[in-house]
């Protein structure tokens, strides 16, 4: 595999993106465009300590393979009925498979390794940190420095001092998941670090084309590490360009419009996974949906979503998220090309200067 960047480009996604979450356009001014944080309710957030345990353990389930909001709303549940979970001198008293029967019942996806990083987790965070992780943050000043501190470290990487040893599910997407959400709360010193590289990064960057995969495989690429490090990259050489701009306001950006817009477009719709189709094909069956057809008929929702998207002169892919989530592949869809004609009503209140863009589905003659 290999990855590379198009600085350009990719400068020019990220100042699209902000450009009109600071003017509050489509889709930040919409009522779900939200981060899930909001989600929270007052029993979690009135006290920082319950607040501050609860993102920590909640980054267990930030690693991919389940939808953000989802997994915030089960875990308020399982909140409100095993606060015991989330406290971290507590929870490293509980048994391992009490862990996984209760993460079963409100999550359900990964639970046994869930367990597993949970209790292993809230041990370490009970010996050498205090049970408190915002220890974990005190006296910061460095991404790199809190990599040391937070990421789990392989068996060649630890030294004599195990509390150096990281946590289990970090590794740089967590540590910058983490410092995300502590850094919205107001709890994190300043200093630059990247937002958490994550499928949303990888569907806006690649789609786009600022951030070039080159496979054996064609159009499926599996998660790489490769990938997130040139993004992070990217990230934070924007940063250290655009003083104004902050990592909290530059990860909100980028991860709602993939999440409002993008997720919404029937461009990433799947009905039926790529595993069926070839079982259709062995079979002899013919296949019942066809997606180049099916999305035809779904123009309006398009309007609202790939007709109207700031980026539509640039993006090549629609990227659904189903196969990322459930085995770990991005998979480029060419975007389709559909007939598409908008009535001066939608061309007269299209956040687009001009109708130009209501037209990037009409077919090249």
């Amino acid at each position: 595999m290999k990855v590379t960047m198009k600085k350009e480009r990719f400068t020019f996604v990220v100042d699209a993106l902000l450009e009109r979450q600071r003017k509050k356009l489509l889709p930040y001014n919409e009522n779900g465009a939200t981060v899930p944080q909001y989600l929270i309710p007052d029993e979690i957030r009135s006290n920082t300590h319950t607040l501050a345990c609860f993102y920590f353990f909640l980054c267990i389930y930030m690693r991919g393979g389940i939808e953000s909001h989802t997994a915030f709303r089960q875990l308020i549940k399982m909140w409100f009925k095993h606060p015991k979970f989330f406290d971290p001198k507590l929870a490293s008293q509980i048994k391992e498979s009490e862990i996984t029967e209760v993460l079963k019942e409100y999550v359900g996806w990964d639970s046994k390794n869930a367990a597993r990083f949970w209790s292993l987790n809230a041990k370490r965070l009970a010996k050498q940190w205090g049970s408190n992780p915002l220890e974990l943050i005190k006296g910061l000043s460095d991404y790199n420095e809190a990599v040391r501190r937070i990421a789990r470290k392989t068996t060649k990487q630890k030294n004599l001092d195990t509390k150096d040893d990281g946590f289990y599910g970090f590794q740089e997407k967590m540590v910058s998941m983490l410092l995300y959400f502590y850094d919205w709360e107001g709890w994190l010193p300043k200093f630059l670090y990247p937002s958490p590289a994550d499928f949303h990064h990888y569907r806006l960057f690649i789609a786009n084309e600022a951030i070039i995969v080159k496979t054996s495989n064609g159009n499926k690429i599996r998660y790489s590490k490769q990938i997130s490090a040139v993004i992070r990259k990217g990230l934070l050489d924007y940063l250290k360009a655009n003083t104004n701009t902050t990592t909290i306001e530059l990860a909100d950006a980028l991860w709602l419009y993939s999440f409002s817009m993008c997720g919404n477009s029937p461009a990433t719709i799947t009905k039926v996974s790529i595993d069926t189709k070839e079982l259709f094909r062995k079979a002899g069956i013919e296949e019942w949906w066809n997606f180049d057809g099916w999305i035809n008929t779904r123009t309006k929702s398009l309007a609202k979503t790939c007709v109207v998207c700031v980026l539509g002169k640039t993006c090549k892919f629609g990227i659904p998220a189903r196969s990322y989530y459930s085995r770990g592949i991005i998979e480029l869809r060419p975007r389709p090309q559909i007939q598409y004609f908008p009535t001066q009503n939608e061309i007269n209140n299209s956040p687009t200067e001009t109708g130009e863009q209501l037209l990037l589905f009409k077919p090249d003659k």
